[in-house]
Protein backbone atom coordinates (compact mmCIF):
# COMPACT_ATOMS: atom_id res chain seq x y z
CA UNK A 1 0.00 0.00 0.00
CA UNK A 2 2.50 2.43 1.06
CA UNK A 3 4.73 1.73 -2.41
CA UNK A 4 1.43 2.48 -4.36
CA UNK A 5 0.54 5.58 -2.65
CA UNK A 6 4.06 6.81 -3.90
CA UNK A 7 2.99 6.19 -7.61
CA UNK A 8 0.27 8.06 -6.96
CA UNK A 9 2.13 11.01 -5.63
CA UNK A 10 4.49 10.98 -7.79
CA UNK A 11 1.79 10.42 -10.90
CA UNK A 12 0.51 13.63 -9.74
CA UNK A 13 3.93 15.71 -9.50
CA UNK A 14 4.08 14.85 -13.18
CA UNK A 15 0.50 16.09 -13.98
CA UNK A 16 1.10 18.85 -16.53
CA UNK A 17 -1.63 20.80 -18.06
CA UNK A 18 -3.78 23.41 -17.13
CA UNK A 19 -7.34 22.33 -15.38
CA UNK A 20 -9.78 25.86 -14.84
CA UNK A 21 -12.83 26.02 -13.47
CA UNK A 22 -14.68 28.23 -15.76
CA UNK A 23 -17.43 26.13 -16.22
CA UNK A 24 -19.58 29.02 -17.45
CA UNK A 25 -17.79 28.82 -20.37
CA UNK A 26 -18.31 25.25 -21.22
CA UNK A 27 -22.16 24.17 -23.18
CA UNK A 28 -24.71 23.81 -20.72
CA UNK A 29 -25.83 20.42 -22.40
CA UNK A 30 -23.18 17.23 -21.73
CA UNK A 31 -22.11 15.95 -24.88
CA UNK A 32 -21.84 12.18 -25.44
CA UNK A 33 -18.04 10.72 -26.10
CA UNK A 34 -16.73 7.41 -26.48
CA UNK A 35 -13.05 6.39 -25.37
CA UNK A 36 -12.48 3.02 -26.61
CA UNK A 37 -15.72 0.97 -26.21
CA UNK A 38 -17.28 3.23 -23.10
CA UNK A 39 -19.53 5.67 -23.76
CA UNK A 40 -21.65 8.48 -21.88
CA UNK A 41 -21.58 11.70 -20.83
CA UNK A 42 -18.66 13.20 -18.88
CA UNK A 43 -21.34 13.71 -16.03
CA UNK A 44 -22.50 10.06 -16.48
CA UNK A 45 -18.68 8.57 -16.54
CA UNK A 46 -18.08 10.71 -13.21
CA UNK A 47 -20.79 9.59 -11.65
CA UNK A 48 -20.18 5.76 -12.42
CA UNK A 49 -16.33 6.14 -11.00
CA UNK A 50 -17.38 8.13 -8.14
CA UNK A 51 -20.37 4.95 -7.55
CA UNK A 52 -17.25 2.44 -8.27
CA UNK A 53 -14.64 3.92 -5.61
CA UNK A 54 -17.13 4.94 -3.13
CA UNK A 55 -20.22 2.24 -3.49
CA UNK A 56 -23.46 2.60 -1.53
CA UNK A 57 -22.18 5.92 0.31
CA UNK A 58 -22.44 7.03 -3.61
CA UNK A 59 -26.27 6.47 -3.57
CA UNK A 60 -28.29 9.71 -4.92
CA UNK A 61 -24.51 11.86 -5.54
CA UNK A 62 -25.24 14.60 -7.70
CA UNK A 63 -23.11 17.35 -8.81
CA UNK A 64 -23.32 19.39 -5.20
CA UNK A 65 -22.23 16.00 -3.65
CA UNK A 66 -18.62 17.14 -1.08
CA UNK A 67 -16.93 14.22 -2.22
CA UNK A 68 -14.46 14.16 1.23
CA UNK A 69 -17.45 15.38 3.36
CA UNK A 70 -20.99 13.81 2.04
CA UNK A 71 -19.15 10.44 0.81
CA UNK A 72 -17.10 10.04 3.75
CA UNK A 73 -13.72 9.48 2.03
CA UNK A 74 -10.50 11.23 2.87
CA UNK A 75 -7.60 12.83 0.77
CA UNK A 76 -6.35 9.47 -0.57
CA UNK A 77 -9.77 8.78 -1.68
CA UNK A 78 -9.66 12.05 -3.74
CA UNK A 79 -6.68 11.07 -5.13
CA UNK A 80 -7.64 7.76 -6.05
CA UNK A 81 -10.71 9.03 -7.56
CA UNK A 82 -8.72 11.88 -9.59
CA UNK A 83 -6.59 9.22 -11.17
CA UNK A 84 -9.29 6.74 -12.09
CA UNK A 85 -10.59 10.31 -14.00
CA UNK A 86 -7.46 10.76 -15.66
CA UNK A 87 -7.07 7.22 -16.71
CA UNK A 88 -10.70 7.13 -18.36
CA UNK A 89 -10.53 9.88 -19.67
CA UNK A 90 -7.00 10.32 -20.93
CA UNK A 91 -6.31 13.82 -19.38
CA UNK A 92 -3.84 14.94 -16.25
CA UNK A 93 -5.52 17.02 -13.61
CA UNK A 94 -2.41 19.50 -12.65
CA UNK A 95 -1.62 19.09 -8.57
CA UNK A 96 -2.72 22.90 -8.10
CA UNK A 97 -6.21 22.06 -9.32
CA UNK A 98 -6.74 18.66 -7.03
CA UNK A 99 -7.28 21.48 -4.00
CA UNK A 100 -10.20 23.02 -5.81
CA UNK A 101 -11.98 19.94 -6.48
CA UNK A 102 -14.58 19.47 -3.21
CA UNK A 103 -17.98 18.30 -5.16
CA UNK A 104 -18.71 16.12 -8.11
CA UNK A 105 -19.69 18.74 -10.10
CA UNK A 106 -16.17 20.36 -9.41
CA UNK A 107 -14.83 17.22 -11.31
CA UNK A 108 -17.13 17.04 -13.65
CA UNK A 109 -16.12 20.67 -14.46
CA UNK A 110 -12.39 19.64 -14.14
CA UNK A 111 -12.79 17.00 -16.79
CA UNK A 112 -14.95 18.79 -19.30
CA UNK A 113 -12.18 21.71 -19.36
CA UNK A 114 -9.34 19.29 -20.13
CA UNK A 115 -11.48 17.89 -22.94
CA UNK A 116 -11.91 20.87 -24.32
CA UNK A 117 -8.58 21.87 -24.04
CA UNK A 118 -7.15 18.68 -25.29
CA UNK A 119 -9.86 18.77 -28.21
CA UNK A 120 -8.35 22.71 -28.94
CA UNK A 121 -4.86 21.39 -29.68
Amino acid sequence: MKRFFLLAIAAFTLAGSVCTFAAEALPEADVLISVGKKKGTVAERVRALVADQFGDKAMGAGPETRIIQDLGGDRLDLVLLVMAVEEEFGVAVPDADLGRIETIGDLTDCVRALLAEKRGR
